[in-house]
């Protein structure tokens, strides 16, 4: 709701977002609407939800996730280091804000982690038992390597979704011009613009969907460069890559809180699956230590 205001104060911002006529919430009652305009006769998710969790049918079409990666790199790019960062409808990240908020981030996935290795115990494989808990240790002297000066300084930080899969993203049907547009903006935050990429690429795609025809490197590539494209400067490859591997052993806590959170295995296994392969293909083990 307030996120919708926002953007309809930004007269400059991209056209990504579903134009808002309304957006009403009353306090006392808790009811909200938003009234968005109907875009069914020109665009489609690029991925329906049911075949993204398949890990079967669920590629899109090569247009439509070009389209999206350039949709997200235009978002991206207009909040790059925006001054409304850290305030309003773009808060830090939960559990980001300072070393006492992260304590506690600690240790609410520690007590996930703790219930899910002990219910789980008699099938969950010992090599992820042992990536999950040396992600837990790593996770203090990362944020401290990675993350407290530039959260501070909001140094190469942006407006993220936060729930960036591809069916979130509506696109150009066959034949119809236009941009690709964002929805479901329940959580936007400021955070690493590369957890939006995790999402669109490593949680729900195999191994071999990412590493066909060098898919998931193409969507980084596409990404940075229409950053650059759209005005992001001193912001390398380099430090992408960086920032990809950091969100993948972020994002491996969300299948354990989904769990945590009453998820059934049937969502949460497969997606862990795909972000613990992620994990082994880009070697995050070796940046964490």
């Amino acid at each position: 709701m307030a996120f919708y205001r926002t953007v309809a104060a930004l007269p400059d911002h991209p056209a990504v977002i579903v134009p808002c006529y309304d957006a009403v919430y009353e306090a006392e009652s808790g009811n909200s609407h938003i009234l968005l305009q109907d875009l069914s006769e020109s665009h489609e998710v690029a991925v329906e939800r049911d075949k993204q969790i398949t890990l079967v049918d669920n590629l899109p079409a090569a247009r439509h996730l070009e389209q999206a990666i350039d949709a997200l790199a235009r978002m991206h790019a207009y909040w790059w280091q925006h001054p409304q960062l850290g305030a309003g409808s773009a808060p830090i990240a939960w559990g980001c804000v300072d070393e006492g908020n992260f304590v506690a981030e600690i240790a609410r996935r520690g007590r996930a982690l703790d219930q899910l290795l002990s219910q789980e115990s008699e099938w969950f494989p010992p090599h992820l038992r042992v990536m999950y808990e040396n992600i837990l240790r790593q996770m203090m002297p990362v944020w401290q390597k990675y993350m407290r000066t530039r959260v501070a300084e909001r140094a190469n930080l942006t407006l993220t979704h936060g729930d960036a899969y591809l069916a979130n993203f509506l696109c150009p049907k066959a034949g119809q011009a236009g941009n690709a547009y964002i929805i479901d903006w329940q959580s936007p935050e400021a955070y690493r613009g590369s957890t939006d990429l995790v999402n669109m690429c490593a949680t729900f795609w195999t191994c071999e969907q990412r590493a066909e025809g060098e898919r998931e490197l193409n969507v980084l590539r596409q990404y940075h460069s229409a950053l650059q494209t759209y005005g992001v400067s001193g912001y390398s490859w380099e430090e992408l890559v960086t920032d990809y591997q950091l969100s993948i052993a972020e994002w491996l806590w969300i299948p354990v809180q989904d769990r945590f959170d009453g998820s059934g295995k049937a969502y949460w296994w497969p997606k862990m699956q795909c972000l613990a392969h992620a994990y082994e293909d880009w070697r995050v083990a070796d940046l964490l230590g």
